[in-house]
């Protein structure tokens, strides 16, 4: 028979004693420093399923992303299409052709529309949210790419093109900052890296839709490379339920809002843990850009820093 075990010569596992306290560092330990430990410990397959709601919002932006990449080849990539030409230029020596002063504004205008939105989309994404800002970037894409498709004169063309080029700034600015800021340290790089993919994927798209359309002797040889744009536009129209962004709301010193927003993108350990080193990482960039200036950037110490980032 064995001998009964009794509680006064009972020793506990010790290994399994530290198992538990690690798991329960791991999983209850809210502390930026443990957070970071953690998360630097992710593989990303393993960082994807942990946190799975955080990286669907992620997905659904880098989706959006695709839209910006799309619409920058379709700006030029219609010049080249022989019904386009016939349709909004004349005929010219056997052949018709555009005027070249309306080449440059419809190449050129969209790029300059890019740049200004994207410089003006980082105030208001402060003034206003990123979320809102973003969304309706979003749904305005929808007009104005009608605006494109339903042309009939070249200024009508170019109008509905300027106009969706403003939005483009703002989906592919704020876009990248929201993905940034909703992915765990854990998933950052790839989702960053899975936006600049994005905007490969989109002129990849527009080649293969123009190279079955342009052929076609109709107003759809040019239009059927401006449907897919709505197809875009429509299936990102659920962003606008996505929480905002928890980083903008630590800000501007909405702590309960961000805390509601961590909810919907991690459970709730998770959201406490994402909370705290959130705020950490906020206060430190408070702290740096009250004592720095842009005459900062061309100092001797930061000036490699800086030309690193513009080449």
């Amino acid at each position: 028979m064995p001998e009964d075990i009794n509680s006064e010569n009972y020793e506990p596992d010790t290994n399994v004693q530290a198992d538990e306290v690690y798991v329960k560092e791991k999983f209850e330990d809210t502390s930026p420093q443990a957070q970071q430990k953690v998360e630097h410990e992710l593989t990303r397959w393993q960082a994807i399923k942990e946190y799975p709601k955080s990286f669907g919002w992620c997905m659904g932006i880098v989706w959006a992303m695709i839209l910006v990449g799309y619409e920058n080849q379709a700006s030029g990539i219609v010049l080249s299409i022989p019904q386009f030409r016939q349709d909004f230029g004349y005929y010219y020596d056997g052949s018709y052709v555009l005027p070249s002063n309306w080449q440059s504004a419809i190449t050129g205008g969209p790029l300059g529309a890019i740049a200004l939105s994207s410089f003006c989309s980082s105030y208001l994404s402060d003034r206003f949210g990123r979320k809102w800002v973003l969304s309706f970037a979003i749904l305005f894409t929808i007009p104005f790419v009608t605006m494109e498709f339903v042309a009939t004169t070249i200024q009508i063309f170019f109008v509905g093109k300027f106009l969706n080029a403003l939005c483009l700034g703002v989906i592919s600015t704020i876009g990248i900052t929201m993905a940034s800021e909703y992915s765990p340290m854990a998933l950052r790089g790839f989702i960053v890296a899975c936006c600049s993919l994005s905007l490969c994927v989109g002129p990849f798209i527009c080649y293969l839709i123009n190279n079955t359309t342009s052929a076609y002797t109709t107003r759809m040889a040019y239009r059927g490379v401006f449907l897919p744009q709505w197809i875009f536009s429509i299936t990102c129209l659920p962003l606008f339920f996505m929480p905002e962004s928890p980083f903008w709301l630590l800000k501007v010193n909405r702590h309960d809002a961000a805390r509601k927003s961590l909810l919907r993108l991690f459970n709730p350990v998770q959201a406490e843990q994402q909370f705290g080193l959130m705020l950490t990482t906020v206060e430190e960039s408070i702290k740096i850009s009250d004592s720095s200036t842009y005459a900062d950037c061309f100092r001797k110490k930061d000036i490699r820093r800086t030309l690193i980032v513009l080449f």
